[in-house]
């Protein structure tokens, strides 16, 4: 989402730099470099708390003091928004991406402590959508229009249909003659590729020309590789991890399943229907999602059994077409997103009305 954006941003007027948890590489940290950020390697708070709140003051008090902090870490962004306020940083953003809440006694005190934290030192608020908007922030502080919302967009031509693509990935990945059910995302336990993979067992028993595709990488991977091997299906489940071609392999596709516990948005579903994808998402994905009309949305109490039907309803094709004029519609389109993105930081850094 932030490379998305970083693209189309003036960047002679704005400059990104990143904190990050972990001295792990990320897949597009070369280019944000290359684009002229600097990005810092905190230690993670699980490897040391001190050690990582001490990192992170001391790079939001470092000279020249930046203009606007801007927090996508939820609940936690409390931390180092809590620094800014500190430091004299008068932008301070705090950015929903999550429509998850705490369960229990204990979640719910915790949910209640850090979102009083939270908006105590936030005074600009953003989400990707009007779920996550009012999960975070609260209903009364979306009302009254005090938050923006911040569409996750895409560059809807990098993922437009191209058969000619299709027929390429299918020839390299030995899947030319498949039925290609694929998913996107982190191996993590919101995603929910137990399910998954529940799924398409079941797929595979009425269709055994299926195969399954996944995406990405995690903490749940090695543990998803072993149950996958468990199944009879075991032999069509292809493990890719993280891919910069994720455009391409989503030509491949012929259907798209998020079965997501909990979604703060769902970015890939964007990037899924702009391929053209038939897409199979739970009811706990935001229906905001659904620019093109090209999403089923199904209970995960149904049932793998029922999610298996209705994907094998599409086993013998449908059309593929481009998506661009529904994107446009819907702001989804990173050209127009990013202007708004754009004009919001210029704002802050030209009014005074973000001094406390």
């Amino acid at each position: 989402m932030l490379y998305n954006y970083y693209t189309h941003l003036n960047r002679d007027e704005i400059q990104f730099d990143f904190i990050v948890h972990g001295e792990k590489v990320g897949i597009l940290e070369e280019k944000f470099l290359e684009m002229g950020s600097k990005i810092y390697h905190v230690k993670p708070k699980k490897e040391g708390l001190l050690q990582n709140l001490s990192q992170i003051k001391r790079i939001l008090y470092s000279q020249p003091r930046y203009d606007v902090i801007h927090c996508h870490q939820n609940l936690i962004s409390f931390v180092p928004l809590y620094f800014a306020k500190k430091a004299g940083i008068n932008a301070r953003i705090a950015h929903s991406h999550t429509t998850f809440s705490g369960k229990g006694i204990g979640g719910k005190l915790k949910d209640l402590v850090f979102k009083f934290l939270l908006k105590s030192n936030a005074n600009k608020f953003f989400a990707c959508g009007v779920d996550a908007a009012k999960c975070l922030f609260g209903e009364k502080k979306y009302i009254e229009d005090k938050v923006d919302i911040i569409p996750n967009a895409i560059d809807e031509s990098l993922y437009r249909f191209n058969p000619l693509i299709r027929n390429e990935v299918r020839r390299e990945l030995h899947i030319e003659d498949k039925f290609v059910i694929g998913h996107v995302g982190r191996f993590s336990k919101e995603k929910n590729h137990k399910f998954i993979l529940q799924v398409f067992e079941e797929i595979y028993h009425l269709n055994t020309n299926a195969v399954l595709l996944l995406i990405g990488d995690g903490e749940l991977e090695q543990e998803t590789k072993q149950l996958a091997s468990s199944f009879s299906a075991s032999k069509n489940i292809v493990f890719l991890g993280l891919r910069k071609d994720v455009n391409c392999i989503l030509q491949a596709m012929d259907c798209f399943i998020l079965p997501s516990l909990h979604e703060g948005f769902g970015i890939v579903l964007l990037e899924a229907q702009a391929a053209g994808l038939k897409c199979f998402a739970s009811t706990a994905v935001p229906k905001e999602t659904n620019v093109a009309g090209l999403v089923d949305f199904l209970e995960l109490s149904a049932g793998s059994n029922h999610w298996a039907d209705c994907i094998l309803n599409y086993q013998h094709g449908y059309e593929r077409k481009a998506q661009t004029q529904k994107f446009i519609a819907s702001n989804y389109d990173i050209r127009q997103a990013s202007n708004y993105l754009e004009k919001l930081y210029l704002n802050l850094f030209n009014s005074n009305t973000m001094r406390d």
